[in-house]
């Protein structure tokens, strides 16, 4: 029978060779003993010597595991690292981020106490030697779901520890293959939970590499924003979200939706042309501009309705004003 640990600690590894040993001993300099916690570090596929880093880890810390397998991504690596954990609680840490020195023991303790679906920690970026608060809990009352949704700070799946028994009555996983992951995955999850906890303690450190995905220009991203989570978002906020909760929804997509836009004025002509359609292919996504509380996104919702396949023009236009 396997021991179950107060937490896991999932890190997803794809050619990280720079930075793994930085995130992994962020994890292993804790104040609590390694028999209750664990570290799952799933190599994706990785062609650098990101294996051979975490193989000499796990010679030195016996609480590590090693997970190899093909490229699947981000999301798939995530699910992974959940399918083999054995923690009541599992924290998300990107390979390239760290964590706080000896923040574990004060965050199980409030753990056992709140006992919440899910546990909203601080997070800083890192630009070099400067590093830039996130945001702040400066109440740390739990919240429900749909109250923690209309203030959401980010979507990060990493700024939140999550209960690993809540994850699997919901069915929730990382939808795989898409950027944006986390964008579909949270808010549904935060959505579904009953209490989520709160920290102003500063836990999450996100080293802003210029090179990671997320920070590289790919129209991808544009099109996953709409055709996956604006769609399997629209589609959760008919099916289960109550009525007087999906205003929070209507907003959210709505941003989402402009999120896709900014983006892809990044890329080229042809590009922006694509997701004139793949926006007309998707319209019904409009009736969540029309029903935002924000006077922008109402008048996005009309103009994209009157003049179809002139979505990033009218996005332009409206920034412009």
């Amino acid at each position: 029978m396997q021991q179950t640990k107060d937490l896991s600690i999932i890190i997803p590894v794809y050619n990280v060779q720079d930075y793994i040993e930085r995130c992994v001993r962020s994890c292993e300099e804790q104040n609590i003993d390694r028999s209750r916690y664990e570290l799952i570090c799933v190599n994706d596929g990785s062609k650098d010597n990101s294996l051979v880093a975490l193989e000499k880890l796990s010679d030195e810390y016996d609480n590590i595991t090693v997970i190899s397998q093909p490229n699947g991504g981000l999301s798939s690596a995530r699910n992974t690292g959940m399918r083999n954990a054995k923690g009541k609680y599992y924290m998300f840490v990107d390979a390239d981020d760290w964590i706080a020195p000896n923040c574990l023991y004060s965050i199980i303790d409030k753990l056992y106490k709140e006992k919440p679906d899910a546990f909203a920690i601080c997070a800083a970026n890192v630009f070099g030697d400067k590093i830039v608060r996130r945001m702040s809990y400066k109440n740390e009352t739990p919240l429900d779901g749909p109250l923690f949704l209309e203030h959401l700070k980010s979507p990060c799946a990493p700024f939140s520890i999550w209960s690993s028994s809540f994850l699997k009555e919901n069915n929730l996983l990382f939808y795989e293959g898409i950027l944006h992951e986390d964008s579909e995955f949270t808010p549904r999850a935060y959505y579904l939970a009953n209490t989520i906890s709160r920290t102003n303690e500063l836990v999450y450190y996100v080293y802003q590499n210029p090179n990671s995905i997320t920070r590289t220009i790919n129209p991808k991203k544009s099109y996953d924003l709409v055709e996956i989570v604006c769609e399997h978002l629209s589609d959760f906020c008919e099916k289960s979200v109550a009525a007087e909760h999906q205003i929070i929804f209507h907003k959210m997509i709505s941003m989402y939706i402009n999120n896709a836009l900014a983006n892809i004025l990044k890329s080229n002509k042809d590009e922006q042309r694509l997701l004139n359609k793949c926006l007309y292919n998707h319209r019904h996504l409009f009736i969540h501009l029309r029903e935002s509380p924000l006077l922008k996104n109402r008048i996005e919702g009309v103009l994209f309705s009157l003049f179809t396949k002139q979505y990033v023009f009218i996005y332009k236009l409206m920034k412009s004003i």
